[in-house]
């Protein structure tokens, strides 16, 4: 019979065998060790540890649109819902 694996994703780390892990952006997500980094980063997207750019998100751009679609990474995950950017389309006499 085996003994069950202890849940290390909310393990407590020793503070001089640990590090702050990040993500692409260099924002810090928690703190790990080498025992529990595996468990505590299963919980985030690979895309939020290694990066990405508008070339990996499939959703074309609408060049003559009044309204463009934006990937706004930071404004989706805080809003929850994607974001979008409108464009002027008059010039404003001043």
């Amino acid at each position: 019979m085996s003994t069950p694996q202890p849940d290390l994703s909310q393990h407590k780390c020793d503070r001089e065998t640990s590090w702050w892990e990040k993500d692409a952006q260099n924002i810090p997500l928690c703190r790990v060790c080498s025992e529990c980094r595996e468990a505590k980063l299963a919980r985030y997207r690979p895309e939020i540890l290694s990066g990405y750019t508008q070339a990996d998100v499939d959703e074309p751009i609408e060049e003559d649109g009044l309204v463009l679609r934006t990937l706004g990474a930071n404004l989706d995950q805080i809003y929850g819902e994607p974001t979008f950017c409108v464009r002027a389309t008059r010039k404003l006499d001043i």
